[in-house]
């Protein structure tokens, strides 16, 4: 490939991203989705594409294909020393497993993650996420708090926190 070429994926690839960016904001993740794909295929080594596509896939609920990309992006990082973009890949996999009821490798996941960092809010969000979907409400409930006293302003928190509190109510 020739430079020129190569600058030309490149900045084809950002447009793509900001146009997904730009639909994520917006909350059309269908669009974003496609978007974040096309980033991606134009400059596959860029790992924030790939976050990104990896995200849009949750967003869209497509769990299973969201966790496969998390699992590549863990591959890839696996031997950085300390890395917020693979504890962060490492949580939302677990919470992808933990949707699709594959509580024993989210587990691990999470751990893996809150190990790296024990006070990390993705960690703990998604914690909470996995005994929310283990069955265990009272529990993510603990999780969540501790997530929200954080930061109480983070999107992610407030929504797993509404769905556990929901959850809760009695019937």
């Amino acid at each position: 490939m020739s430079p020129e070429s190569h600058n030309y994926n490149s900045s084809e690839a950002q447009i793509a991203f900001d146009k997904g960016e730009l639909h994520h904001s917006n909350r059309r993740f269908g669009e974003a989705l496609r978007e974040f794909k096309e980033a991606h295929q134009l400059a596959p080594a860029n790992d924030r594409y790939l976050f990104k596509v990896a995200a849009a896939y949750h967003n869209t609920e497509q769990y299973e294909k969201s966790a496969e990309m998390y699992a590549e992006l863990i591959e890839r990082l696996e031997n950085e020393p300390f890395c917020e973009a693979l504890l962060l890949a490492l949580a939302y996999r677990g919470g992808n497993l933990a949707m699709l009821g594959q509580f024993d490798e989210a587990e691990k996941l999470i751990e893996r993650a809150l190990e790296m960092d024990s006070v990390s809010v993705i960690g703990l969000a998604m914690k909470a996420q996995l005994k929310l979907s283990s069955g265990k409400p009272r529990d993510a409930l603990d999780f969540i708090r501790r997530a929200h006293e954080i930061d109480p302003g983070n999107k992610i928190v407030s929504a797993i926190r509404n769905r556990i509190l929901n959850h809760l109510e009695p019937k």
